[in-house]
């Protein structure tokens, strides 16, 4: 099947199909359909904010990935001291100091069940759920995250984003807490969750539609952002240069006295 690599180009494990084989949302992803997403996609349609407990003001932000059960409400609510659970799953529980608001968010393997991982940290007082992954395919995490949204069982019940390895290491920093989470690219975001749901190799027509048409949105909206980033940019560069005029101008030479005194011979 095909799909993305950990760094985001677009991989194949088969061969070219001939004309006559069945389109599918694979061999559509294969052929370079989602290409000009595929780094928005791979850097995340989320923004987190993470401080260090003795340094509040200073916020670094790393990007994720949003699933389909978190939405902006829910987003908003993860925050709270960072607890990084163990391959297995187990952690503890952070205490609360004085009277102020209080919360957690755990971190957790993508080889711990999701469903019931947030089952106990939500009961143990947890506003969130932050998956590392690890290397792998993207379309198939994709497509594992809207599986458990649409599982017999409900999708898990708090608020969940995926890190990459990169990101998920920095997590591992002592005494450091989520301070916010925000949507930064909804417009990736949706093209995702279609993704997702359309899931590898799948010849339904209007899934390819569904597609198709979310990525063809979301590709003009990249296109916007592309363009007022270079505006930006261009903007920046020639404020720099006026204010730069505006120093030479400021400055002035101070020319010696040249006249010269003539002696009458």
């Amino acid at each position: 099947m095909g799909g993305f690599s950990a760094n985001g180009a677009v991989t194949s494990a088969e061969k070219s199909s001939s004309q006559s084989t069945p389109r599918t949302s694979s061999t559509w992803i294969r052929g370079g359909g989602v290409t000009p997403l595929t780094e928005a996609m791979q850097t995340g349609d989320v923004e987190l904010g993470v401080a260090s407990l003795w340094d509040k003001k200073n916020i670094k932000k790393y990007e994720a990935n949003s699933v389909p059960w978190t939405n902006e409400a829910e987003l908003a609510k993860l925050k709270g001291h960072v607890v990084v659970a163990s391959e297995s799953g187990t952690y503890t529980v952070p205490k609360k100091v004085g009277n102020e608001e209080f919360s957690w968010v755990a971190v957790i393997s993508d080889k711990v069940d999701l469903h019931q991982a947030a089952m106990k940290a939500k009961e143990q007082g947890a506003s969130g759920i932050i998956v590392r992954t690890g290397e792998g395919n993207f379309l198939e995490k994709l497509n594992h995250f809207s599986k458990l949204n649409e599982s017999p069982e409900g999708p898990p019940c708090l608020a969940t984003v995926f890190v990459n390895k990169e990101v998920g290491a920095h997590l591992d920093e002592k005494g450091i807490v989520i301070t916010e989470g925000t949507f930064k690219r909804k417009h990736v975001t949706e093209a995702m969750r279609t993704l997702g749901r359309a899931g590898k190799g799948t010849r339904d027509p209007r899934v390819i539609g569904d597609v198709h048409k979310a990525f063809g949105k979301a590709y003009l909206r990249h296109l916007e952002d592309v363009e007022k980033h270079r505006q930006k940019n261009v903007k920046d560069e020639v404020v720099e240069d006026a204010a730069a005029d505006s120093d030479d101008k400021k400055f002035k030479w101070k020319v010696a006295n040249t006249n010269y005194i003539r002696r009458d011979q």
